[in-house]
């Protein structure tokens, strides 16, 4: 199985969790409501962090040094 397949399956499955805890526990139609949207920010955050990281670690492993710095800073 591939990387990114691991990533899709777990990001499915930590939405369906949160949303069932959420789900289950609250009444409030607002709060049910948030949730779905805060578990989306949370998870695109995550996953432009990992990007980010995989994009910084291949500018510094070609030229590395400080033009790998410079590279990722502009």
């Amino acid at each position: 199985m591939s990387v990114p397949m691991i990533l899709a399956v777990a990001a499915v499955v930590v939405v369906a969790v949160v949303l069932g805890v959420v789900f289950g526990r609250q009444k409030d139609v607002r709060r049910r409501a948030a949730a779905p949207v805060k578990t989306g920010a949370v998870l695109m955050a995550v996953f432009t962090a990992f990007g980010g990281a995989f994009i910084g670690g291949y500018a510094m492993d070609e030229p590395g040094g400080t033009a790998g710095l410079l590279m990722i800073l502009a």
